[in-house]
């Protein structure tokens, strides 16, 4: 059944996702073009600098659009009157969540790479990029031989970067979604009780954090200065990278706990 609901989200999110991502794309390449031929004259150049503004404008639109479609996306089917044909379906709350989460998580991968590419086509540094690839194994000798730092690390560290991203972005997902079902539980003031929620949701995950780092430091501390020593630098990276995906992946846990309670409580669901 969770393979059905997430034809279905991807279907539903895909008829806005799929064009503006297109468009994103399109306009950076309008950019690029634009750009290369400021200077040439002033009504192209007015004209080139109102194309990129509007391409840099699209950027920041791209991560607004993404949000408000997901958080929409949660209302209006787990929230609003189509939550009570949502759950006629032989599929579960934890069902109906896990594709409202894996089809977010997917949007904004896709986002993500997509704002990447736009960047590539507009600044074009395909050149650099040959010279870079060309070269690369070079590159990593010379820089494990400075560093002692191999490929697989530089690559490894790189995931990690790009999995706290990612976590951290479906722990704001969550935070939306634990938000407003607790909110839409109130008889009166949903919307408010919603917000009032979520900013409280935000002040504890910053607590949290702060919280995690200090004990991150607290168990650099408590080591011995051998210890501390003998670990290189990546290697202390790699742990505290590793520690954040770790609370990432309970605060999603918790987050994803609170958002079914809230949404059985609510729709009076066994």
């Amino acid at each position: 059944m969770l393979g059905k609901l997430l034809k279905y989200e991807f279907k539903a999110t895909g008829r806005v996702m799929l064009p503006f991502l297109g468009g994103l794309l399109v306009l950076a390449v309008v950019a690029r073009l634009a750009s290369s031929v400021i200077g040439n004259n002033r009504v192209f150049d007015l004209l080139s600098t109102l194309i990129l503004m509007a391409y840099f404008l699209s950027l920041v639109a791209m991560g607004t659009v993404t949000v408000v479609l997901l958080v929409y996306r949660f209302y209006r089917s787990m929230l609003s009157d189509e939550a009570y044909l949502t759950f006629m379906l032989p599929a579960g709350i934890n069902a109906q969540l896990c594709s409202k989460l894996i089809t977010a998580a997917v949007w904004l991968i896709v986002a993500f790479a997509a704002l990447v590419l736009s960047l590539v086509i507009v600044t074009s540094p395909f050149e650099l990029m040959r010279v870079v690839f060309s070269d690369l194994g070079a590159i990593f000798e010379r820089f494990y031989a400075a560093t002692g730092v191999s490929m697989l690390e530089v690559i490894a560290c790189i995931l990690e970067v790009l999995l706290v991203i990612l976590l951290m972005s479906v722990a704001g997902c969550l935070m939306f979604y634990a938000s407003m079902s607790l909110g839409f539980g109130f008889a009166e003031h949903k919307v408010l009780y919603s917000i009032l929620i979520f900013i409280g949701f935000g002040i504890v995950t910053q607590i949290l954090f702060v919280l995690l780092m200090v004990a991150l430091g607290m168990g650099l501390n408590s080591m011995s200065l051998h210890a501390i020593t003998c670990m290189s630098a990546l290697d202390i990276g790699h742990a505290v990278m590793l520690s954040i995906c770790a609370a990432e992946l309970v605060y999603c846990g918790a987050l994803y706990a609170v958002t079914a309670l809230a949404l059985k409580r609510r729709l009076n669901l066994p």
